[in-house]
């Protein structure tokens, strides 16, 4: 089974991604966290703001799965190995979609003006919002891999990022050796942290193999349990 290994750049209009105050809120404080009303009227503010200032932008490639190794390392085509976490790995596997998403600077630089200007809590309540943004922006990103499986009758596993379940985070240059992120002004420091901040990548497996529908979101393999943003 042959994949274009071409990174494809995706980009949107900030009112391309829908985020709603209440998302916001439990990026700030928690899935339990209530806004009182004076403060999701500050956050309805903010959130005009955040939409003028994200530029939302992802790419992906896909590689194709051309054998297994042991320690769960897959091989691809082009001769490089890439990890996946164990609940991850399965013999129907035929190949690893890397992405990198961003919503660009701008907000970020917003943000540290806030702070900076002892506006605390719209630093926070901003900071919030372009978490919010980015992780509608990774869903719809997982959405567009998930439809390309589908027409080569494949399914999508879940989101695995360097850092976060089971994964690495001395992957992540390897992934940025995987998909060129140049396009839409994504790269890693010295520490191997993406700049702009405001960013995630992640990998998932195409496969053949039935994949549960509720461990289709990164929170089905984060180990933390008892996480107050758990979905």
């Amino acid at each position: 089974m042959e994949f274009n290994v071409k990174t494809i750049t995706v980009t949107l209009g900030s009112h391309a991604l829908t985020v709603s105050p209440e998302q916001v809120a439990r990026c700030a404080g928690g899935t339990r966290y209530r806004m009182q009303a004076a403060q999701l009227k500050d956050v309805g503010i903010i959130l005009e703001r955040a939409y003028e200032l994200v530029a939302p932008a992802f790419v992906y490639c896909v590689h194709e799965v051309v054998g297994f190794l042991e320690g769960e390392y897959l091989k691809l085509h082009n001769g490089l190995t890439f990890p996946v976490p164990a609940g991850e790995c399965d013999n129907g596997t035929k190949a690893l979609a890397f992405c990198v998403c961003t919503i660009g600077a701008s907000l970020e630089e917003s943000e540290r003006r806030l702070m900076s200007a002892g506006d605390t809590l719209g630093g926070l309540f901003l900071h919030a919002a372009g978490v919010a943004f980015l992780e509608t922006l990774s869903s719809g990103a997982h959405e567009t891999l998930q439809e390309l499986a589908r027409k080569r009758l494949l399914q999508t596993g879940c989101r695995c990022a360097p850092g976060y379940g089971g994964l690495d985070l001395s992957c992540q240059r390897r992934l940025f050796d995987l998909v060129d992120a140049s396009s839409i002004g994504v790269r890693l420091n010295e520490s191997g942290m993406m700049i702009p901040a405001k960013s995630v990548s992640f990998v998932t497996k195409l496969t053949t193999s039935p994949v549960p529908q509720g461990n289709l979101h990164k929170c089905a393999s984060c180990a933390l349990p008892h996480c107050p943003y758990r979905l």
